[in-house]
């Protein structure tokens, strides 16, 4: 009795290793298939559908192969070795694949129509294989363990289930947050592979030798019963999987529509059957009338389902809690993760912990009718078809139509009619029939009753996973809300702003003003206008264009405003977009008007292929890459393969946020550019919003372009973009800078197989981590200078507030004009209103009265002369930097400090190009200050900067305190002149 106890557990803990492998499967094909199918949404949809057609078709099989076989549990381990084998095969076998289809089938095929039936054939053929095993191994253990073990077997079918979907649940959490970021696709599904080939071994010297035959249980007869079984059992697979998509969609407004997000909300879905399966397990066999159970349960899960609509509203309330009340660190991170757990759970625990019950119910109650071990694949194989039809239901037909609550009501519904349709058939069998039909009506009036509850738009609008929720404080308005088959879209009024929201995260906002009112812009506006015209300063030929992600339509609105370009192509994914942007016609009206404006709605890698257009320029404008899919647009791979579609000096604009988002991040999207693209700029186009300019030749501006036609022009300044220097003045850094910069940051390229981006990105918005660090390259002139990189030099002051270093511009201009004014009459230090203007006060009086009245000046003089002589150096023209450093100079400055004095030198120096002066009096400042000072730190830059003008490659290798060195690397001039000396340039 012990060995058969210790046996079968064995066989359970091997079922549990199966289930987590296959559940990798899942996950890991999902990210593999949304490379091919353009769509996160799609991906998943898609590979739950052929995933559950493959355990199907499995399931049929092993049905009828269980009625002819003896020793199933060998055949199970032959199973899972075929299955590791194609696990290890999978990624040769796709990348040749997808190669193969986007360059050479589908530019063949003529209709977009053909295109998308070639690409789920391809994705079925792919997967389906495995599919259909992972499908055959449940009943063929089962039955094979049944046949070896008979005693209970209720008991046996539930501990097995429960066994399977608990590895399962265990298997995605584990891959997403260990596996995949650890070994990326390729290492996650070769782990997979090798688990499965582990469990064929393992298994084959488990039943090696076994004596004892297994021979099939006959069928002694066919019960009327059996036929509403499999039946039943395909119907609650449709309600389950129709709960599934809806409460996907529904929480991805609460939790994000991150990777993580999706992964968690799918393991808390496996999870409730997993519960199912083990609270069932030992209650099966010993139900005195299990078809009334059956009833019960199905009754039960629909009102649950039903449950969780009037519950969804409180979800945002429970994530606004944790989103305020837990730290934005690291720690925190881990506790959001699991509270988004704990919603998923509140949520979907109920119904499906009745959803788990119903297959092991229902297939015990075929065994007892006499069907034979071989209903368990029936029964598994419709309930398969049921999920099947279930997922095309709620994201092809439903959901669209009728919306996302809908989803969730028929669901409800088809669960209580196939409780009350067992009822009534055997309603005989029924004990207290009183008590039955009450709870029937009962529970009918609840569905009715809750069902009627209308989902809170502004609640889902409000994108409660990033900042919290305050509907006392929100006076926005929610005027425009669809569920699309990818994504739920609305558009919520503030005042007289406008934003598009994408599954709760704002993606687009517009001012739209009325007759006679000011015409100021939103903060999103200089971002996407000057998007759509940034190609005409590299490209101002361009005829044809393409813009990925339509957006507000702004950004295809103003590339469209050059008369000379004969059609703009935008390419978005989700049609409600499209249908959301008309509320914006007043302001981006060329998109919808002009008859150069074509908008595809379709994955932008498809069309690129289908269409195989040549582009002068390609503008690229995703939601935030932390969005579930979204960062495969921000791959090396996608780069590469974007140049097919561009001309030979085509331009790439990318868009690129630094708000939400880590150095380390923004380096891996640099990389992937930089391994595709000959030359890449990055420009500033608003005070968190950046673009990367790209192409295979190299790029050469001309500012002037934008200001040449009239329309064009017109809109520019109606973001307050006046001139050509204000534009030039958004211009960051070329490559040689951004090369020294982001290859500092040891780090891959983001790539489609390693995506570093989409697992990083929602750990780096959750703790709301910034990169405008790189906004210090604008004033980076010795890493210019070391890196060969000149910038005009302007001086004009710069008009919009939305960029920071503006104000280092016009505190310039008051610089100048204080030394141009008599200071003395009037003049009050204190009435300037924050410290860099005071400081640059302090500097213009010093200069001016040469300090003559000493006791007008306090010993932090100093300091401010240091502050303003570092800011000024990077702005101003060498030759008046060097006038006023020879101001400085013959203005008592042997009353500043010694380290003030040695600061001007040093500046002095490095203009005058006498480096090894620059080295050593920066040797001798370094062998007495410390490190952990800003000070030290900027001298420190001056060293390097003359180390590497000398020709010097030395080490790195300076005593400094970890929050000192944190500091340093936090200085993306001075580390970017750390890699350039160690190596050597």
């Amino acid at each position: 009795m012990i060995k058969k106890q210790a046996l079968l557990a064995a066989f359970t803990l091997v079922f549990m290793l199966s289930g987590f492998s296959g559940l990798i499967y899942e996950s890991i094909w999902s990210h593999y298939l949304k490379l091919l199918l353009g769509h996160a949404s799609y991906a998943q949809v898609l590979v739950l559908a052929i995933f559950m057609g493959g355990m199907a078709i499995g399931s049929m099989v092993a049905a009828k192969l269980s009625k002819r076989l003896t020793n199933l549990i060998l055949c199970y381990g032959v199973v899972e070795l075929l299955v590791g084998i194609l696990g290890i095969l999978f990624h040769s076998v796709f990348t040749a694949t997808q190669s193969f289809t986007f360059n050479h089938l589908i530019p063949s095929l003529g209709s977009p129509e053909f295109v998308h039936i070639v690409k789920w054939s391809i994705a079925a053929v792919l997967i389906l294989p495995q599919s259909i095993m992972l499908g055959a191994t449940f009943p063929l253990l089962t039955v094979g363990i049944l046949r070896k073990f008979p005693e209970q077997p209720g008991n046996t079918i539930a501990k097995l289930y429960f066994a399977n979907s608990f590895g399962a649940a265990i298997g995605i959490l584990f891959n997403s947050f260990v596996i995949l970021p650890a070994v990326g696709l390729p290492g996650s599904v070769m782990t997979a592979g090798i688990i499965n080939i582990i469990l064929s071994v393992i298994v084959y010297r488990m039943v090696k030798g076994d004596n004892f035959p297994q021979q099939p249980v006959k069928l002694e007869s066919v019960n009327s019963i059996n036929k509403y079984l499999l039946v039943i059992a395909g119907l609650t697979g449709v309600a389950s999987f129709l709960y599934e998509i809806a409460w996907i969609r529904m929480l991805t407004m609460v939790l994000g529509g991150s990777t993580h997000s999706f992964e968690i909300m799918l393991a808390a879905f496996i999870l409730g059957l997993a519960i199912g399966g083990f609270w069932i397990r030992k209650k099966i066999d010993r139900f005195k009338n299990p078809i009334i159970a059956l009833a019960l349960i199905q009754i039960t899960m629909g009102v649950l389902a039903i449950l969780t609509i009037p519950l969804y509203g409180k979800t945002f309330d429970f994530m606004s809690f944790v989103v305020s009340a837990i730290d934005r660190t690291d720690e925190g991170h881990f506790l959001y993760l699991l509270f988004s757990l704990l919603i998923s759970l509140l949520v979907m625990l109920p119904a499906t912990i009745c959803a788990g019950t119903t297959l092991p119910l229902i297939s015990y109650l075929l065994i007892q009718n006499k069907s034979g071990d071989s209903s368990i694949g029936r029964v598994y194989a419709w309930n398969t078809i049921g999920a099947i039809v279930g997922v095309a239901l709620a994201s092809q037909i439903i959901m669209p139509i009728l919306g996302l609550k809908s989803v969730i009501v028929i669901g409800g519904g088809i669960d209580l009619l196939l409780g009350a349709f067992l009822l009534w058939v055997y309603r005989d069998k029924l004990e207290n029939k009183r008590v039955v039909v009450g709870l029937v009506s009962s529970s009918a009036v609840i569905v009715l009753v809750f069902s009627s509850v209308v989902f809170d738009t502004k609640r889902m609008a409000s994108g409660v996973f990033r900042y919290g929720m305050n509907l006392q404080t929100d006076n926005s308005e929610v005027v425009f809300h669809e569920d699309g088959k990818t994504s739920t879209v609305a558009v919520k009024r503030v005042g007289n702003t406008y934003v598009l929201v994408n599954n709760g995260k704002p993606d687009a906002g517009i001012l739209l003003t009325q007759p006679g009112e000011d015409a100021r812009y939103s903060a999103d506006e200089p971002t996407m206008a000057l998007l759509g015209a940034l190609p005409y300063v590299y490209k101002p030929d361009a005829k044809l264009i393409a813009n990925i992600g339509m957006g507000s339509g702004m950004t295809a609105h103003t590339a469209l405003l050059n008369p000379d370009v004969t059609r703009v192509d935008t390419v978005e994914i989700e049609e409600e977009v499209f249908h959301a942007a008309k509320l914006f016609e007043s302001k981006v009206g060329k998109i919808f008007n002009d008859s150069r404006s074509k908008v595809i709605i379709e994955d932008a890698k498809t069309y690129f292929a289908a269409s195989q257009s040549s582009y002068d320029v390609i503008i690229s404008e995703p939601p935030n890459p932390w969005v579930s899919g979204v960062a495969g647009l921000f791959t090396e791979e996608f780069y590469k393969d974007i140049q097919k579609y561009l001309s030979d000096d085509g331009v790439l604009v990318q868009w690129m946020h630094v708000y939400e988002l880590n150095p380390e991040l923004l380096a891996t999207v640099y990389k992937a550019l930089e391994n595709s693209f000959e030359d890449i700029h990055i420009y500033q186009v608003a005070t968190s919003d950046f673009a990367f300019v790209a192409s295979n030749k190299t790029l050469v501006s001309d500012f002037n372009t934008l200001f040449e036609i009239d329309a064009l022009s017109d809109e520019l300044k109606k973001i307050d973009v006046m001139s050509s220097e204000d534009i030039e003045f958004r211009k960051l850094a070329g490559k040689s800078v951004l090369a020294a910069l982001f290859e500092s940051f040891p780090v891959p390229a983001n790539s489609d197989y390693f995506p570093v981006l989409d697992y990083g990105a929602s750990k780096a918005r959750f703790k709301q981590e910034t990169a405008t660090g790189i906004t210090q390259l604008r004033s980076a002139k010795l890493l210019r200078e070391v890196s060969d990189e000149k910038f005009s030099e302007i001086e004009r002051v710069m008009e919009t507030v939305l960029i920071e270093d503006s104000e280092k511009y016009n505190l310039i201009q008051e610089f100048d004009r204080r030394l141009e004014e008599n200071l003395l009459r009037g003049f009050s230090i204190e009435s300037l209103d924050d410290n860099r203007s005071r400081h640059s006060g302090w500097a213009a009086t010093y200069l001016k009265t040469c300090a003559r009245d000493i006791s007008t000046f306090k010993e932090s003089s100093s300091e401010k002369i240091i502050e303003v002589v570092g800011w000024l150096f990077g702005f101003y023209p060498d030759a008046k930097m060097l006038k006023l450093l020879d101001d400085l100079e013959s203005c008592n400055i042997n009353r500043l400090s010694n380290l003030a004095q040695s600061w001007v030198k040093i500046h002095k120096l490095w203009l005058k190009q006498d480096y090894l002066s620059v080295k050593e009096v920066s040797d001798s400042i370094l062998e007495k200050e410390s490190l952990d000072s800003s000070f030290s730190r900027r001298v420190l830059s001056f060293n390097l900067a003359a180390q590497i003008k000398l020709g010097e490659k030395k080490q790195f290798s300076r005593s400094v305190s970890p929050q000192g060195y944190k500091n340093m690397m936090k200085d993306m001039e001075l580390r970017s002149l750390i890699f350039l000396s160690e190596k050597g340039i």
